[in-house]
């Protein structure tokens, strides 16, 4: 039973390490996760030229054209990448132009994560709800216990006695997987959560400056009371007072 290497291949997909290449854009490290070198050749030009046809993407990969379509509507219907139509005019007909959508990276891995769980969830409920029974031959499946019986507890491939399994291993590994997953999702809430405060007290900040700013130009720009010149001083002292009236 290879169900801890099936489970860990899954999740080698929705994985936070995927962004630790450093020679490799995270939008291109998923699309390769996905689909392989292919993938990875098609992302790649969607990133070096904006709004690029599936023809551009041909000729610059090498890739046949039902290729870099294949792998445009693999992903696009991942919505990681967009299509706008708009009409050729050499040509004269009507062509999509693709774009990556490098922001949506993250809502796709989470989104993988929160599916591949329910996933785990689920096969943990069935292993722990259900007797399997084996023979012991690696190529050979399990089955249940009432399969089992109408079998008599012998193998319908190689006829040899059914034993009931230890599965506990396989209910750890579950466990096992399910506990990472949940950790992840909960550490990747957490970090989004901090950093739009983060970024929601930066912008506070820019704001405040901006108003101080303001302030000290407009103090500064306020129109001073104009003074007297001295000789009209000099010629007010000057001018005799009037006398008073006895």
């Amino acid at each position: 039973l290879n169900f801890r290497n099936y489970i860990s291949e899954i999740y080698a997909i929705i994985s936070l390490n995927m962004h630790a290449m450093d020679y490799e854009d995270s939008f291109v490290k998923i699309a390769g996760l996905i689909g392989g070198e292919e993938y990875v050749k098609v992302s790649r030009a969607l990133l070096n030229t904006e709004d690029v046809t599936d023809e551009e993407i041909a000729s610059a990969t090498g890739l046949k054209i039902n290729i870099v379509r294949k792998v445009l509507y693999d992903l696009f219907g991942k919505a990681l990448i967009t299509g706008i139509r708009v009409k050729d005019e050499k040509k004269g007909w009507f062509v999509y132009r693709w774009r990556a959508k490098q922001d949506h990276v993250d809502n796709f891995i989470e989104n993988q994560k929160k599916k591949i769980l329910d996933r785990l969830h689920k096969r943990l409920e069935h292993e722990d709800s259900t007797e399997f029974y084996h023979c012991g031959n690696h190529d050979c499946p399990r089955v249940k216990f009432d399969t089992a019986v109408e079998l008599f507890f012998k193998c319908p491939n190689c006829k040899g006695p059914l034993n009931m399994v230890d599965n506990s291993r396989v209910k750890e590994a579950l466990r096992y997987k399910i506990d990472q997953i949940t950790t992840d999702i909960i550490n990747t809430k957490a970090n989004a959560a901090a950093n739009k405060e983060a970024e929601e007290a930066a912008k506070e900040e820019e704001e405040a400056e901006e108003k101080v700013a303001k302030a000290k130009k407009g103090g500064s720009s306020k129109p001073s009371k104009a003074k007297a010149p001295a000789s009209s001083k000099k010629a007010a002292a000057a001018a005799p007072k009037p006398k008073k009236k006895k």
